[in-house]
């Protein structure tokens, strides 16, 4: 007696199955590459080309991230841009500062110098000299140095601390006017807002 098989119950090979984009997919790639391009550009003109280092900052912030092993989020592509372009303006000031005429530096030096020295040298109130007499001589010869040496330390720090300050704004903003255009852009020719950090 002979086994009969039924082979129709046998799954069928199945063909590969091939996503098709749709067109309006397509579409809204070529519309972002064309708005990145057209925003990048413009943010370029208005920084004075500072805003094309937001997405070189973008792409070490990639770089790391990939070292790292770690995925790579909106916040950090962000700060690479920011970081990107602070560091532009870095060597801005360098080179600004280095071209500056020689004794500048001095001169502001000497000008905090005069106007605190010329605001210790304004007389106390006469009644100090009744209460205690010598008193306005000895307090006007004690605190000339101290107030000169102060006055300069504080202009130093707020030099310092303006500067920061002013360096880390316009970073934060010129680095998201870059870093915008450049989502677009690496969307449109990736498909994603952030490149896949685990492709070659």
């Amino acid at each position: 007696m002979t086994e009969h098989i039924d082979i129709s119950s046998e799954a069928a090979p199945t063909a590969p199955v091939v996503v098709k984009r749709d067109r309006s997919w397509n579409l809204l790639r070529g519309l972002a590459g064309i708005a990145g391009v057209v925003l990048l550009v413009s943010v370029s003109v208005v920084s004075f080309g500072l805003a094309l280092l937001a997405p070189v900052g973008m792409v070490v912030a990639r770089a790391i991230a990939r070292r790292e092993k770690t995925p790579l989020t909106y916040g950090t592509s962000w700060l690479g841009a920011a970081f990107g372009v602070c560091f532009a303006l870095i060597i801005v000031a360098a080179v600004m500062i280095a071209r500056l005429p020689t004794g500048t530096i001095a001169k502001i030096g000497k000008t905090a110098d005069s106007v605190s020295t010329a605001s210790s040298s304004k007389p106390p109130p006469a009644w100090i000299d009744r209460i205690s007499p010598g008193a306005s001589a000895r307090a006007r010869a004690t605190s000339s140095k101290q107030t000169a040496a102060m006055t300069r330390g504080f202009t130093i720090f707020s030099t310092v601390f303006g500067a920061v300050l002013l360096y880390s704004v316009l970073s934060m903003l010129i680095g998201t006017a870059g870093w915008a255009p450049s989502l677009l852009l690496t969307y449109a020719f990736t498909g994603r807002w952030l490149p896949d950090v685990r492709s070659t």
